[in-house]
């Protein structure tokens, strides 16, 4: 689903859901902020400083040196190289297919741009002013670990002048409640989604009562990093929560309700509860338009829900009135061709495919091409991206000579933005060399794969589906020239590959490789290895049907 995504910020912007589990990244903006932070209060004429101990830590953390590797992705980035190679660290340590490391990787760095500010602007009390002071040196440096240390004297200062009592004893409170909650997104950043949690929920229970909407928002982050961590009780928890001191503390037609109540229901949509999710929806839906008018863009976060809720039910005709009406709203707000309106856009197409309306899909998807390359230029990964996109849509409407120009176009955009051995030019060559041999071009396949196994087949890094279909491709070719010793190795390494990327119960891909394998041995007169290979393709094949339809 689309709904739980990004990195939250929790002093900044609480309420953004993440996809829990490993982390899998999209666009920001799904989840939902439940209310501002509270206004910083004045420091009392009293003010506790803390020693100059987090300075001389700071000044004696001494990084490593980034490898170019990062300083490259620090430049793409906009972030120091040590932050990239932190951040770089903490995603190649999670099980995260490659080629959505690089998404990982942006969500991350707008994330510690958020964090950043959140530092910069420094606490809501003087008396934890040195100790973000030198989480932001630290931050600068990479050392999330001196990060979250620094923020933990902030913590102890704000508490230690909260126990002397006085008028700002609540003040003091909240500034601690705040430093542990930007402790918890730190975690997030190292991707320590269970850590986090636990600072989140610490958060909740030092907010003074007299802040009761903040406690919402640290609640809804609990929720988020409890569900990152493979916590889905705790995370229904605290949605629930928040949810109800919401309606208790602000009533029940507050904009901020209509925030809560999409998150708990996200939650229940991820995890298939979707007669809980619908009302939920529809009574934020009710309060947005109530507050906001029917053509309001603050409307789009529970519209799109509902739609999302629909399309996963497979009832298109519900799903689609709500994302017309919402791309009529971003277009009469930003203007036909904006940038705004590309996720309605790529959404309506994928719908309109993945329901049996091909025809239908290629309409709001040429349009988001028309927008990406007005706005990214031609040759940008997005644009490109896109052109692959509808490469596949020309293949399942069998136009296969619009297909081999939109893979052609895609392959020169991401070879001239990416270069040439990047993992996205390996997939698009495969994609490509397949269209060929539909086309009877296999001479003009083979060196289209060969290149893209060059790309692909990296001996230390994940293995890539597309690599074994790749390996498949190729023996699948020589198969039928009658090369059978060529094609039995190739037909075993895809196996193997495929075994590994789609996991031993495998995917279509590998039941396809399977069924190559079987005909090899039958051409072989090996019917009995044969028939073998064909019934486990068979098995793989029943079960991918038994799944229940996510579009």
């Amino acid at each position: 689903m689309n709904g739980l995504v990004g990195f939250a910020v929790g002093a900044l912007a609480a309420g953004a859901l993440l996809l829990g589990g490993l982390v899998l990244l999209r666009s920001r903006g799904r989840g939902e902020p439940d209310a501002a932070p509270a206004d910083r209060a004045e420091p009392p004429e009293d003010t506790v400083s803390l020693s100059d101990a987090g300075r001389e830590r700071s000044a004696a953390y001494a990084p490593p040196p980034p490898d170019p590797a990062n300083v490259r992705r620090a430049a793409d980035l906009g972030i120091p190289p040590e932050v990239a190679q932190a951040l770089w660290l903490a995603v190649i340590d999670r099980p995260l297919p490659e080629d959505l490391r690089g998404a990982c990787m942006e969500a991350l760095a707008h994330d510690y741009r958020n964090v950043a500010a959140a530092l910069a602007a420094g606490p809501s009390r003087a008396e934890a002013a040195d100790a973000y002071a030198a989480a932001l040196t630290r931050l600068d440096g990479g050392d999330l670990a001196g990060v979250y240390e620094a923020l933990g004297d902030a913590v102890r200062a704000a508490q230690a002048a909260a126990a002397a009592g006085g008028p700002h004893a609540d003040a003091l409170h909240l500034a601690a409640a705040s430093a542990k909650a930007l402790a918890g997104d730190v975690k997030r950043l190292a991707l320590h989604h269970a850590e986090a949690a636990a600072d989140y929920l610490e958060a909740v229970a030092l907010v003074p009562d007299s802040a009761a909407a903040v406690r919402a928002d640290y609640l809804n982050l609990w929720g988020i990093a409890s569900l990152d961590a493979g916590n889905p009780a705790s995370a229904e928890d605290a949605f629930s929560r928040a949810v109800n001191l919401r309606r208790k503390v602000q009533g029940p037609d507050h904009p901020d309700l209509a925030g809560a109540l999409n998150n708990l229901g996200e939650f229940y949509l991820r995890v298939g509860r979707h007669h809980a999710a619908e009302p939920l929806f529809r009574k934020a839906l009710g309060i947005r338009e109530r507050h906001c008018g029917p053509d309001h863009p603050d409307l789009s976060v529970p519209m799109r829900n509902l739609a999302d809720l629909y399309a996963e039910r497979g009832q298109l005709y519900r799903a689609e009135p709500y994302l017309h009406r919402l791309l009529g709203i971003l277009e009469h707000t930003h203007g036909v061709d904006a940038f705004e309106t590309l996720p309605l856009l790529d959404r309506l197409s994928a719908l309109y495919a993945d329901n049996g309306r091909a025809d239908e899909a290629e309409t709001p998807l040429k349009r988001a091409l028309t927008v990406r390359e007005a706005r990214l230029g031609p040759h940008h990964p997005e644009t490109a991206a896109t052109r692959v996109t509808l490469g596949r849509l020309m293949e399942r409407l069998e136009r296969e000579v619009d297909a081999e120009l939109a893979f052609a176009k895609a392959l020169e955009g991401q070879e001239k933005s990416l270069g040439p051995r990047h993992p996205a030019v390996g997939h698009t060559l495969v994609r490509l060399a397949a269209n060929l041999i539909r086309q009877a071009r296999n001479g003009e396949a083979e060196p289209l794969l060969q290149r893209a196994l060059e790309i692909l087949e990296t001996p230390h890094g994940p293995p890539l589906a597309a690599a074994g279909e790749a390996l498949a491709l190729l023996a699948e070719m020589h198969r039928r020239q009658g090369r059978l010793a060529d094609a039995g190795p190739l037909f075993r390494r895809a196996v193997k590959v495929l075994e590994r990327a789609e996991g031993h119960h495998g995917g279509p891909l590998l039941a396809s490789a399977l069924d190559g394998y079987a005909q090899l041995f039958a051409d072989m007169r090996r019917e009995g290895e044969a028939q073998r290979l064909a019934a486990r393709a068979q098995e793989i094949r029943d079960k991918l049907a038994a799944e229940p339809v996510r579009v």
